[in-house]
């Protein structure tokens, strides 16, 4: 039990290390800023709401 607790604990404060953060401004073809627009990697199905 201990041993699944230090696995998990690893994996677990290992996660944000593989995080990684995008910044910009999302515009439609006139430059007006799109709030809301969804964002995604292509091929991976990663992605995230603009706000």
């Amino acid at each position: 039990m201990k041993k699944l607790t230090g696995v998990l604990l690893f994996i677990s404060l290992s996660l944000p290390l593989f995080a990684q953060s995008i910044s910009g401004t999302i515009t439609d073809s006139n430059g007006n800023p799109l709030a809301g627009a969804n964002v995604e990697v292509v091929g991976t199905g990663q992605g995230a709401a603009a706000d």
